[in-house]
This record gives structure tokens, C-alpha cells and sequence, in this order.
């Protein structure tokens, strides 16, 4: 529990860290996310830019439902919106490291849509599949995942995401993640 409070308290120190603004923060206060004004959109809905890229740096953690088994660690990913016709379709690669209690590692391809939600808030759905390994073995996976993004500011975000690995062989994961994004 203790870890994850501190990967916690890290990301948003991060968070607001990247967020830091050199002019008068009142100026800026109603001002959107540069995202959701879209104009390349084919239709015509308020969403994503096409073109963009989103990098993203988190804790994670990995949980086996059955047994309880838990490992802990960093996830990395970076994305893209090629679609000029689809413009809130992404497509990217993640990369999880974990290290307690023992090593691990996991790298995933996914594809996600991004709704609007609200304002600042964004949901993603989508499927993942790759592969995990460990000292001991190596396992294809697949699933579907989900995440939300708030901007806290024109390119930078709050997410949290999870995600269920269906493994080739052995038992299910539950991948969860939280950190921080940016957009350009």
C-alpha cells in the first residue's frame, strides 16, 4: 500500500510540475484543452486532433484475480491518431517493468477510441494484446482496456486507466495504471 500511495503522490507532483504556467494563471482558467477544438474532424464532432501524439509515464500494478499474486512497477507508452477519416481512433505501444517482488515485464500494441466526456474529460476504450514475461516464462495476452484523461492543461493530463489480460496459457491479469500524459 505504501508503494502505491508514493507512486501516487509522485505523478501528481509531476502533474503539477508540468502544468506550471510563467503568466497570469486567471488568464488562462477558461481556456479549453487545444484538443478538443478539432478542425480536422470528418465529422464534425468536437474531438481529438488528428495527428497527435501522446506520450505517458505511470505506476502500475499487476493483479492474478485468483491467487491474489501482485506486482508493482513503471509504465511507459506512447501513442498516436493516424486516422485523418477517424480522428479519435489511437494506436500505440506500452511497456510495463515491475520488479516487487520479483521481476516482470509486459509490452502490449492497443488501439483505443477517445469519447469526450465532459469539459476536460476524456474516456478511451479499446483492445490490447502482446506479451508478458517473467524469469520463468513468457505468455501471450490479450484484452480490453479503458482509461480517462483530465486535462490540467492545453497538452497535459491526469490518467487512469486498466486494462484485463486473457493470457494463451495460465490465469487472467487485471493491469491498472495511473499517471501522467502529455499531448503534441
Amino acid at each position: 500500500m505504501k508503494r502505491i500511495i508514493a507512486v501516487s503522490a509522485i505523478t501528481v507532483a509531476a502533474a503539477v510540475g508540468l502544468n506550471a504556467q510563467t503568466n497570469d494563471a486567471a488568464a488562462n482558467a477558461s481556456a479549453a484543452p487545444a484538443l478538443i477544438a478539432s478542425t480536422n474532424s470528418a465529422s464534425g464532432d468536437t474531438g481529438k486532433e488528428y495527428g497527435s501524439y501522446e506520450l505517458t509515464l505511470s505506476g502500475s500494478g499487476v493483479t492474478a484475480p485468483k491467487t491474489g499474486d501482485t506486482q508493482f512497477g513503471i509504465d511507459v507508452s506512447l501513442s498516436v491518431d493516424p486516422f485523418k477519416q477517424a480522428p479519435n481512433v489511437w494506436v500505440g505501444v506500452a511497456q510495463s517493468l515491475s520488479w516487487e517482488p520479483s521481476f516482470a515485464g509486459e509490452t502490449d500494441i492497443f488501439s483505443d477510441y477517445s469519447w469526450h466526456i465532459y469539459k476536460q474529460l476524456w474516456l478511451n476504450t479499446g483492445w490490447s494484446g502482446g506479451i508478458a514475461y517473467d524469469t520463468t516464462a513468457t505468455v501471450w495476452h490479450t484484452g480490453p482496456e479503458a482509461s480517462f484523461e483530465y486535462y490540467i492543461g492545453d497538452s497535459s493530463f491526469l490518467f487512469a486507466g486498466a486494462n484485463l489480460d486473457l493470457p494463451s496459457k495460465g490465469e487472467s491479469s487485471f493491469l491498472y495504471r495511473l499517471g501522467i500524459g502529455l499531448t503534441w
